[in-house]
């Protein structure tokens, strides 16, 4: 719901979304803006008598801003550590993206066709995923990031087959983050990758969907992980690991998930995958749900800590993928905006950024990259700093196809 104030009544945390004005004659780049310093407010003034914020707005600032205030400390205090125990990249990151993009479409196609072999009764050839899976050990042995990266290539497909390619990149790379044995990248991996295989049996206009689902059609999804375990465990071949993963992907800490609302689960396998693969619904349009940013993501994750999630591995998965993980949509302090292209570990608020809008709305062609660990300044000397993070939804300003490249570029 709107509600109508004076700009004088306006207080940090609050939800602008309308003005007594046509927002293009006004200075503020988007259609709708989170109040964060009495600065803002005094530049709506200058614009405007009144304003229409949402109301449920005006509860949201003090615990998310909190929580996003505690979850930099700790990423901070991570960052004491990651010098010394995060592994080392033996491939420099641009090298790795051109090696890979081969690898990474194989990845889709492998995917893609073990869920249509379910959906037609046929049984599981577990070859192709055992071979796929090893390739992407290699490549985030080499260099994580560069995967990572590709996740972040998101087209309008939302396919249960993308899902499950993400979820294992993901898990792969934060279980070598977490410095787990090999044999132990490759199970999770492999279980990941199938952690949803169980969809394969349900109808698909159900899977299809892009409506929120009924609770008798929330009930019948819910029949994936019975089914997913069923297609697993008469797969001859799989590591014993790899099942935990499709049996355990939707339980949780404290005992709300399903099916069988197991509390504090004892496989690591298991919790890695369940933690990734709430993360990457979050970040995605799902049964009528639009996504999220990954940055907002995080901030759930760890206000969920001990209860969805235990909170060590909500902090390392943080330190994993970084506060500011690669492809978020961010907006400075000086008023430009850019894409997220590279995570500095050390220093983890400050990555480089991509910049594709200046601070007067302007596109840059190409876009212009900057490394906020230089504490590089503007023309004007105001000091590049993350001020924001904004909604998928404004993700237009660059196509996907050109993201890996502005990356590549970014860490040259």
């Amino acid at each position: 719901m709107r509600k109508k104030i004076e700009v004088s009544d306006l207080k940090p945390g609050m939800y602008v979304s309308a003005l007594d004005r046509p927002w293009i004659e006004t200075p503020f780049l988007f259609q709708g803006i989170t109040i964060e310093s009495y600065d803002q407010i005094e530049e709506l003034r200058r614009y405007c008598n009144y304003v229409f914020i949402d109301d449920l707005s005006i509860a949201r600032p003090a615990q998310e801003r909190h929580i996003e205030i505690e979850l930099f400390k700790k990423s901070a205090q991570g960052a004491l550590d990651a010098r010394s125990s995060t592994p080392r990249q033996s491939v420099k990151f641009e090298q790795e993206l051109q090696h890979i993009e081969a690898d990474y479409r194989k990845f889709m196609g492998v995917a893609d066709d073990f869920m249509k072999d379910v959906r037609l009764g046929r049984s599981l050839d577990i070859e192709p995923v055992k071979t796929t899976v090893h390739e992407a050990v290699e490549s985030i042995l080499r260099n994580p990031d560069a995967l990572i990266c590709l996740t972040q290539l998101r087209g309008k497909s939302q396919s249960t087959a993308l899902h499950s390619m993400r979820v294992s990149i993901l898990s792969i790379a934060f279980a070598h983050h977490l410095q787990l044995p090999l044999p132990t990248l490759n199970a999770i991996g492999i279980g990941a990758l199938l952690h949803d295989v169980g969809k394969g049996r349900l109808p698909e206009e159900l899977i299809n969907k892009t409506g929120a689902l009924t609770f008798a059609e929330q009930e019948l999804m819910k029949r994936h992980v019975p089914l997913g375990l069923e297609i697993v465990t008469d797969t001859r071949g799989l590591p014993a690991e790899a099942i935990d993963a499709v049996a355990l992907h939707h339980e949780y800490f404290d005992g709300s998930g399903y099916p069988g609302q197991i509390k504090k689960p004892a496989s690591l396998i298991g919790q890695i995958t369940a933690l990734v693969n709430h993360y990457d619904a979050l970040t995605s349009d799902v049964a009528g749900r639009p996504a999220i940013s990954p940055h907002a993501a995080l901030l759930h994750l760890y206000a969920q800590r001990d209860m969805l999630f235990e909170r060590g591995l909500v902090e390392r998965f943080t330190q994993c993928v970084g506060i500011y993980p690669i492809g978020s949509l961010v907006q400075l302090s000086t008023g430009h905006v850019g894409i997220v292209a590279a995570i500095n570990r050390a220093r983890f608020l400050r990555p480089k950024i991509a910049l594709v809008v200046d601070d007067q709305g302007h596109r840059y062609t190409p876009a212009k990259m900057v490394d906020l660990s230089d504490q590089a300044r503007d023309e004007a000397s105001r000091r590049w700093e993350i001020k924001s993070v904004l909604p998928p939804a404004n993700f237009d300003l660059i196509s996907a196809a050109d993201l890996a490249v502005l990356v590549a570029d970014a860490t040259r």
